[in-house]
């Protein structure tokens, strides 16, 4: 489920602080990773361990990388098990539980759509509607298996995944760190309380709120399109999502609030913030 790049920004913080900041172009966005209450000594080796966290989910689970593990399951011919990365894995299935708690509007297996409208890069002229009902795979332990023609796509999942590792590999590195690693709107904030910058409504003439967040992750999406495509496939619908809206989530981790962000947008509101609670996580605008 591809996206844009969203609309979370990170604030650092007071001038006071010493504040280490390096922004990298990753997951086809720019990725920030903010430091603060550490030694300098230790920043570096803290940064460069969330890159290479970033990195190794890119080629793992990049549509666009002929090797990687997500390149692979989607050639690999319909029916036939083959191994996997624990990441891979680990993203497949809770795709799988996020498409049941939506009623299957949320569906990973919608690159084929996207190919169509050419916002993917690939030769098909059918949409492959008729697959969509379901999830089109399926997941055991470490390995993964299509079961219909279906392609699958990780934009609208993978960098709140990505982010999640980035910041499980500063921790591993340092025992209370503070900061935040932004991956184009989709961020996560750990150590002390922080202020978050959201931008929303028309991309031209945006609005923008403040609010201050803690040990939790924030990922924004908006869908304000201005052609007759959308990088939002409405499966059951077997369209794009042309509706004007923003949503933002708040949750414990980021690919949870990332790909929350997505069921916001297609689902009416009230079955939205029912499969927010699913997953203790709140959506703050819609």
């Amino acid at each position: 489920m591809s996206q844009p790049a969203c609309e979370g920004y990170f604030k650092p913080m007071p001038t006071f602080t010493t504040v280490y900041k390096r922004c990298r172009p990753l997951l086809g966005t720019f990725v920030e990773v903010s430091l603060f209450d550490v030694l300098s000594s230790q920043a570096e080796a803290c940064i460069e361990a969330a890159y290479r966290a970033i990195e190794q989910v890119g080629e793992v689970m990049s549509f666009h990388l002929p090797e990687s593990d997500l390149s692979r399951l989607n050639r690999t011919p319909v029916g036939r098990w083959i191994s996997v990365s624990a990441h891979l894995a680990e993203v497949l299935t809770l795709a799988i539980d996020l498409h049941h708690q939506s009623d299957g509007m949320f569906n990973v297996a919608v690159a084929r759509p996207l190919i169509v409208w050419g916002l993917l890069p690939g030769v098909t002229s059918d949409p492959g509607w008729r697959h969509l009902a379901g999830t089109g795979f399926e997941v055991s332990g470490r390995r993964a298996r299509r079961l219909s023609p279906i392609q699958i796509d990780l934009g609208g999942i993978a960098k709140g995944y990505a982010v999640d590792r980035a910041v499980a590999a500063i921790r591993a590195l340092h025992e209370r760190p503070s900061g935040c690693v932004n991956a184009g709107g989709d961020l996560r904030v750990f150590g002390r309380e922080q202020p978050v910058l959201i931008r929303s409504g028309d991309p031209e003439r945006p609005c923008f709120h403040w609010m201050h967040k803690q040990n939790c992750a924030v990922a924004t999406s908006t869908s304000w399109p201005k052609a007759e495509v959308s990088p939002y496939v409405d499966a059951k619908n077997r369209g794009p999502l042309l509706a004007k809206r923003t949503v933002t989530v708040s949750a414990r981790d980021c690919v949870v609030a990332d790909a929350l962000t997505k069921i916001a947008l297609l689902l009416p509101c009230h079955h939205a913030q029912r499969v927010a609670r699913a997953y203790q996580s709140e959506m703050i605008l819609l």
